[in-house]
């Protein structure tokens, strides 16, 4: 059943209703009317019965009559209720024997948890917990008090229909009157004749109304009896016949693919249900993913619970994708797919997938439902167009970051080791190469950044350079092995000996003040590192020399090499340098000062002397063509990503004597995964699925929708919040350039968009702007740029397609004034090739008519 409970402490439990204006009621021990009915009758009242309810009602206003006088009179404890909601009371009783799948899957998370908790571990509830949804049913149960010359609407005496309701009457035509006075008016005729000529001559009158459904059930039975009876068969025709979208099919996507199919989505003809994840399903993922079984492991788990669902419901249909939702898969996931959607719902685990998925719910103007797990904490947010805010205008706090001394140096615990992996696998294979291809695109301009880094970082930007160019010169697998093998020795064999000849095994701390010797530098969380050379018959690392080379011949656009031999018979012909000591007192200092963070000294001429070198040699090499970038994917277990992050995890726990770790362990921790909980994801898709309904009941009040915050770990279980509405563009400054910048149209939103169109013409980039003016409030362009540029694009000269700005030199300024002529889409394809939709999406600097810095919403162009 809806769990309602009309009466309860706000002290001794949580009120979540879904209007937060309606003060919780005092609690009524031991039991609330409904539950005292149920124990009287051994059931709930029947279903969307008035006699029932009305009686509920009454009999409710007894009890609360008899606590506050005979109670009170006896000196007994009493609860005072100044007044009852009748509304509540009403729904509550109306639809109580019926169930919905959204409240069942919440109530099972919850009280599955509370199992749980019997263990020891969480806090216990110990308390009430209430739930309700009744926007579902407001409808259903309209008060309305007026005196008898107020009364401005007719009241067919026949059918007790609203007609005639004036234009200002808060009484619509075509509602129904269930009661008047209380007093219920029956299906016979004649009771319905009674009721009118006795109540309505009446000087003041209660009326009870509801606005018509189609949501009769009929004589033969089925699935979704109940959701019917609440909904209408309306709003249940609306759900089947939803195109709806699940992004991921994991430990969230499971829940929903199970709830949809209770509900019906997508079982109509004209209705689908769209999964997709590139994942395949692991061990692991049984304990809590319930549409797999052990026989499933190893197949993709987009198609395994699209059968798994379609099981549950034959009428479900279901298509499966193994395809990542991201901008490379625009050919798949295209604009007429995205149009076709109803809602897409999202099971992600990762911020950079929700953003995209968020940026093309906003761009094709579709409901978004946004939730996510962290162990026995989960959030909801439901996104609905130029009504809510979008998931990307709200930043998520930051994490807890690890010291970075610590992770450079000293590290004392296998997760320390991960994050150092993580952050060499960006350092070597993506921001690396990036480096590359900026290096190549601009060469002067980047030398003259890089004189702003330290010495240090100019030697290791510089050294990675030279390796890459080099090895490009010639692509091979054999000099990718080498550049392995050279990484290899130097993170895990002259690092640590570089650590240990500026902290000897014997080094003391002094203190600060005084001087006195505090103890010996490598105790407490310091743990004494040991050198690790290359060796063939090392299985890690081979690991790394493996992994590292693969990635490296990723890099330089060569084919992976799956034979492991032939890269172990490789390395064995390798000789590693001599590690140099680097300070001139091979002694080295054994006492230092007591401060927070320590790092070995640098020998700041010498850095100098080899960057010069460096630079040397880099100059004398010849261009090679750009670099493939490795953007980390935890998913993909071919792409050597998790692989090379695992063996070079464990390399730096073997240098400082830690645990090692599993490849499971690394994926998680680098991944940023905490494991669902089985209950908790319940609980959440619980949520979301009452969401879901009140979309198919078309309510467009934002106040009708909650956000939904949870924690299963403490007392507090729910807190639900009315979603945000959408940031609104202001005056003010500029945050870029700390100009006054004025919105047009004042007031827009991430959700708005200009539509320009070429209606078949190859417009220029002047008659472009020409046409921006007349189409939007009269501005006049001096920017063109790409719609969402990258970091990337913009250090390789591809940030601005077209410019008019007096501030720059004399030539670019003759150069942007001669594009003016140029058409649009040549210029964009000499940017970023040639587009994949007949449409692009650009970011326009402009000001006002009156010449004003102006902001506008995104522009979309429809060239073709």
């Amino acid at each position: 059943p809806i769990p309602c409970v009309p009466w309860q402490s706000q002290t001794s439990g949580q009120y979540n209703a879904e209007y937060m204006d309606r003060p919780p009621p005092s609690s009524l021990r031991p039991k609330s009317p409904l539950s005292l009915f149920k124990d009287k009758n051994s059931r709930f009242p029947d279903l969307k019965n008035m006699e029932e309810a009305q009686k509920m009602y009454t009999f409710a206003k007894e009890i609360v009559e008899k606590h506050n006088t005979k109670f009170i009179a006896e000196g007994k404890e009493a609860i005072t209720v100044e007044e009852l909601d009748e509304k509540v009371l009403k729904k509550a009783a109306l639809y109580s024997s019926m169930e919905l799948s959204g409240f069942t899957a919440y109530l099972g998370g919850v009280v599955a948890q509370e199992i749980v908790k019997f263990t020891g571990k969480y806090m216990p509830l110990r308390q009430w917990l209430h739930l309700d949804c009744f926007p579902l049913i407001d409808d259903q149960v309209i008060i309305r008090k007026m005196k008898k010359e107020e009364i401005d609407f007719q009241l067919d005496r026949e059918t007790f229909e609203v007609k005639e309701a004036e234009e200002k009457s808060d009484v619509e035509n075509g509602w129904v009157c269930d009661a008047i006075n209380d007093q219920v008016v029956s299906r016979e005729k004649k009771d319905k004749k009674e009721i009118y000529d006795t109540e309505m001559g009446k000087e003041e009158i209660k009326f009870q109304f509801r606005k018509p459904r189609d949501d009769k059930l009929g004589s033969e039975p089925s699935r979704y009896e109940s959701q019917i009876a609440i909904l209408g068969r309306e709003a249940h025709k609306r759900l089947q016949e939803w195109n709806t979208f699940c992004v991921g099919a994991g430990a969230l996507g499971c829940e929903y693919l199970k709830q949809m199919a209770l509900m019906g989505i997508g079982c109509a003809d004209s209705g689908k249900v769209h999964v997709t994840d590139m994942d395949r399903i692991e061990v692991s993922n049984l304990n809590r993913q319930f549409l797999f079984r052990k026989k499933d492991v190893g197949t993709q788990k987009s198609t395994t619970a699209g059968k798994a669902v379609a099981a549950m419901n034959p009428d479900f249909s279901v298509q499966s994708y193994e395809v990542k939702v991201c901008p490379e898969t625009e050919d798949t996931f295209n604009a007429a797919f995205w149009d076709k959607l109803d809602v897409v719902v999202n099971a992600l685990d990762n911020v950079k997938a929700r953003q995209y998925v968020d940026r093309q719910c906003v761009w094709y103007e579709k409901p978004l439902m946004e939730s996510g797990t962290l162990g026995t904490k989960a959030n909801a947010q439901v996104i609905l167009p130029h009504k809510t805010e979008s998931y990307s205008d709200s930043v998520d706090p930051e994490e807890d970051s690890i010291p970075m001394c610590t992770l450079r140096n000293f590290p004392n615990a296998i997760e320390h080791c991960i994050e150092w992996a993580r952050a060499e696998f960006s350092d070597l294979f993506s921001t690396g190469a990036q480096e590359v291809n900026t290096y190549l695109a601009d060469t002067e301009k980047f030398l003259a950044e890089l004189a702003n880094d330290s010495a240090k970082e100019q030697v290791e930007k510089l050294a990675a350079l030279v390796d890459w160019i080099k090895a490009a010169q010639n692509p091979s697998i054999a000099e990718c092995i080498k550049i392995a093998f050279n990484q290899f020795h130097a993170k895990f064999r002259d690092k640590i000996l570089d650590l240990t000849e500026c902290f000897p095994a014997d080094a003391r701390v002094t203190d600060k003040d005084s001087g006195e010797d505090v103890g010996p530098f490598w105790s407490g969380m310091r743990r004494f590192p040991s050198p690790i050379s290359y060796s063939a018959e090392d299985a890690m690392g081979v690991d790394y020399v493996y992994n590292a080379a693969n990635l490296y011949a990723f890099g330089l656009g060569l084919d992976p090499v799956k034979d492991r031999q032939k890269i172990v018979d490789i390395s064995k012909e390798l000789k590693a340098a001599d590690w140099k000591p680097k300070q001139k007192d091979s002694g080295g200092d054994k006492k230092f000062e007591q401060k927070d963070e320590y790092d070995p000294v640098d020998d700041e001429e010498a850095l100098n002397a080899r960057a010069e070198e460096l630079k040397k040699e880099l100059s004398s090499l010849p261009a090679c063509k750009p670099l493939a970038i490795a953007e980390f994917e935890k998913d993909d277990d071919t792409n050597f990503h998790i692989d090379f992050i695992t063996a070079c995890s464990n390399l730096r726990a073997t240098n400082y004597t830690i645990e090692n770790a599993a490849r499971h362990k690394v994926k998680m921790i680098a991944g940023k995964i905490i494991p669902a909980l089985a209950t908790t994801t319940a609980m959440i898709t619980g949520l979301v699925g009452i969401e879901l309904y009140k979309l198919a009941l078309g309510l467009d009040n934002l106040e009708a929708y909650r956000n939904a915050y949870c924690n299963l770990g403490v007392a507090q279980v729910l807190n639900q919040v009315e979603p945000t509405p959408p940031k609104r563009a202001v005056e003010g400054l500029d945050p870029e350039t700390f100009m006054p910048i004025k919105p047009v149209p004042e007031g827009f939103t991430s959700w708005n968009k200009i539509e320009i169109k070429a209606e078949g013409k190859n417009l220029t980039i002047g008659e472009f702007n020409k046409l921006l003016a007349e189409k939007h409030f009269g501005v006049e362009c001096n920017l063109i740029g790409k719609y969402g540029v990258t970091k990337a694009e913009i250090e390789a000269g591809k940030g601005m397609i077209w410019t008019e700005n007096l501030g720059l030199k004399k030539e670019i300024q003759d150069e942007m004034k001669a594009l003016l002529d140029k058409p649009l889409m040549d210029r964009w394809k000499d940017f970023y090739g040639e587009p994949t939709r007949d449409y692009v999406v650009l970011d326009i600097g402009c000001e006002t008519p009156d010449g004003d810095d102006a902001k506008i919403p995104k522009v979309k162009y429809i060239y073709k």
